[in-house]
């Protein structure tokens, strides 16, 4: 008996304890949503989110969304343009292997470190799944989930150059912040 009162004791502590985090978290996002209103429909998980023909409607003539996000073992990737979906894939991936990669390549940039072979393996893994999207864009906007938002899109090979040798490259941070 004396174990179960316990465990009910540090169950009501644990509720409290939650309850109380969420209250602080609702006022810090109050003050946050009046002080930054932008900023905060922008972070908002409850926010709503743009249609995919808003996005493309938003997009100017030339241009693809170029997105990514990782689901488990899984790279989503897709790319919009003023048209709609060009193209959308669900790549069975490692998905660590492949945050370490970015991160390894951030970093080398950083140093100035050559890493053309881990260049062109990220290439291959997620400019290659969006090719037609790529090649038939003047200007990209890339919007990366998690560790990819480190990743220097802009200077990984792209037929035999940096990608922003004849691309203008622009990054989002979703594409709920195009407006």
């Amino acid at each position: 008996q004396h174990a179960s009162d316990r465990l009910n004791s540090s169950n009501s502590h644990l509720a409290e304890l939650i309850r109380s985090g969420e209250e602080e978290l609702g006022k810090i996002e109050k003050e946050l949503a009046a002080v930054k209103p932008r900023f905060y429909s922008l972070i908002n998980p409850q926010v709503s989110l743009l249609s995919l023909e808003t996005i493309a409607q938003m997009l100017p003539d030339g241009t693809a969304l170029l997105q990514y996000y990782f689901l488990e073992d899984t790279l989503l990737c897709w790319a919009i343009d003023r048209s709609g979906m060009i193209v959308a894939n669900a790549i069975k991936t490692d998905t660590k292997s492949l945050s370490r990669d970015a991160a390894a390549f951030h970093h080398a940039c950083a140093q100035g470190v050559n890493l053309e072979q881990l260049g062109l393996d990220l290439a291959a893994k997620l400019l290659e799944p969006l090719a037609r999207a790529i090649d038939k864009s003047s200007k990209l906007l890339i919007s990366a989930y998690g560790s990819l938002h480190l990743l220097p899109f802009h200077i990984l090979p792209w037929r035999g150059q940096p990608l922003v040798a004849e691309r203008e490259i622009s990054y989002l941070p979703s594409a709920n912040a195009l407006p």
